[in-house]
């Protein structure tokens, strides 16, 4: 009896830890794909921008989307800061086989950002935000040149193919440009020099320009072709002053100068182009109105000794208004995302505080987006 039972009890022990040894390889076997499961791959991110400017500069963050199926893409994680070649954004093994991902690269001067992110709402810009609620807003109302976004679509096993996720960075904002020049007559526009030797530049006598920019929108959203596009309401008024030295002696106005945004170029002898604001994309929804402020050409100080030099103090301040484009025309100036907005005012005179004086010669104004 004792035998049988110590047999019994022998085999039944063996059954016992078999069934255990089982056991513990089938769960160990799950861990393993639960493992597998929450692994999270470190993607490299980089971004590429077309011209040299130091990513010192810039701060650029990553923002990340992602879609299961047919579903909408939904804000799932983000990054502060985009450093190439150090930063890499960690997504779950699992989710990179079923998932479609949104990419959406934002890049910002650093000291000052000039450009957020937010939601259509004003609610927080917080994880689940779908892709169509993302608006792009402007921090202040002046920006530089230096603004960019990228997005990039991909599937997530093309992601873990590539191991790289790369964000081509393009220019956000469009800049507003205004060419003053003379031309031959009003059917040939042909850029002339001054008739009057004594004449520097269109802005003589000229000492501030201000120039008003209205229908600025101050947010944008992304079209269904990722292109950014102004969201209906959120236009703004800008407007910004540019103050012009004069020499002493007849208050001309020698170009370029220092610190103000006015060049020159050969193939407009004597004019001047006016570097405007950076702004966001609008569609013919701009207007501009400018006003300069300058010397009046007869003396008002009464002195007619003929050693004495006239100042600018010895001339009233006068004003022109000019509206670009016209007042008659319904439709605005369009502002494209890297480009500039170019504007060509054609002068029949000589000076553009001259206009006043050519009653039978109306200014032409041709605008040209480049």
């Amino acid at each position: 009896m004792k035998r049988i039972q110590m047999k019994y009890i022998g085999l039944f022990g063996i059954i016992v830890l078999f069934g255990a040894g089982l056991h513990s390889c089938a769960e160990s076997e799950q861990d393993n794909i639960e493992q597998q499961d929450n692994i999270r791959y470190g993607i490299e991110c980089r971004t590429v921008r077309n011209e040299g400017i130091s990513e010192k500069t810039l701060l650029t963050k990553l923002y990340v989307f992602s879609s299961e199926g047919n579903g909408d893409y939904m804000l799932t994680d983000s990054l502060p800061q985009i450093i190439n070649g150090s930063t890499s954004l960690k997504l779950k093994y699992t989710d990179l086989n079923k998932k479609s991902y949104r990419f959406l690269f934002i890049s910002t001067p650093a000291k000052m950002p000039e450009i957020v992110v937010k939601r259509t709402d004003n609610s927080s810009f917080v994880f689940g935000t779908k892709w169509n609620e993302v608006v792009i807003e402007m921090a202040k109302d002046s920006m530089s040149i230096d603004n960019y976004y990228g997005i990039t679509d991909l599937v997530g096993k093309e992601i873990l193919k590539l191991g790289t996720i790369k964000g081509d960075l393009k220019r956000m904002v469009g800049q507003m440009v205004f060419c003053f020049y003379k031309v031959i007559s009003e059917e040939n526009k042909k850029p002339v020099l001054a008739k009057n030797p004594d004449i520097s530049s269109v802005l003589d006598r000229i000492f501030s320009i201000v120039i008003k920019y209205n229908g600025v929108p101050r947010q944008i959203t992304f079209d269904a072709n990722n292109h950014p596009v102004a969201i209906t309401g959120s236009d703004v008024s800008l407007s910004h002053t540019i103050h012009l030295a004069q020499t002493l002696n007849g208050q001309k106005v020698n170009l370029p100068q220092v610190g103000v945004p006015i060049e020159t170029a050969d193939s407009i002898p004597g004019g001047a182009i006016l570097k405007g604001l950076c702004l966001l994309p609008s569609n013919q929804n701009i207007q501009v109105s400018m006003t300069f402020n300058y010397y009046d050409t007869t003396p008002i100080c009464g002195n007619l000794v003929t050693s004495h030099t006239h100042e600018a103090k010895c001339y009233a301040v006068r004003s022109l208004s000019l509206e670009l484009p016209g007042l008659k025309d319904a439709l605005g100036l369009n502002v494209i995302s890297d480009h500039f907005t170019i504007s060509n005012a054609f002068l029949p005179c000589d000076r553009i505080i001259d206009i006043l004086h050519t009653s039978s010669i109306k200014i032409n104004t041709a605008w040209k987006t480049n």
